[in-house]
């Protein structure tokens, strides 16, 4: 007798996982560049790229959605190319680590002490 088909299971990745960011008005036609930058980004700094998000100026509260698919996908890190994308990174922090391409910066996430939740 023999077993029956069964699909593998899909791999899952050990590493922590990270969601990227861009502004579609930022990155311009470039932004199939900066995607892969941001896939180099995770990978140098340990993370798992599970998600890019990829936003333009008519969507309304960009950075409130971020957060959303960040809780969801229970991510630890956001990465965007710069603080462009971002603006203000304290939203972003008080959910996770936010990690910049240029310049290279880690910004940890915030605890509650240091005005997090």
């Amino acid at each position: 007798m023999t077993r029956p088909y069964m699909a593998p299971r899909p791999l899952r990745s050990s590493l922590p996982k990270a969601v990227g960011y861009l502004r579609l008005d930022l990155s311009g036609i470039a932004w199939e560049r900066d995607e892969l930058e941001l896939l180099e980004l995770a990978s140098h700094h340990g993370y798992d790229l599970v998600k890019t998000l990829r936003t333009s100026p008519e969507i309304r509260e960009p950075v409130q959605r971020l957060l959303i698919v960040v809780r969801r996908l229970d991510a630890r890190a956001v990465l965007t190319p710069t603080l462009d994308h971002i603006g203000p990174p304290e939203p972003i922090r008080r959910a996770c680590d936010l990690i910049v391409g240029s310049p290279e910066l880690i910004l940890p996430r915030l605890n509650a002490f240091d005005g997090g939740w």
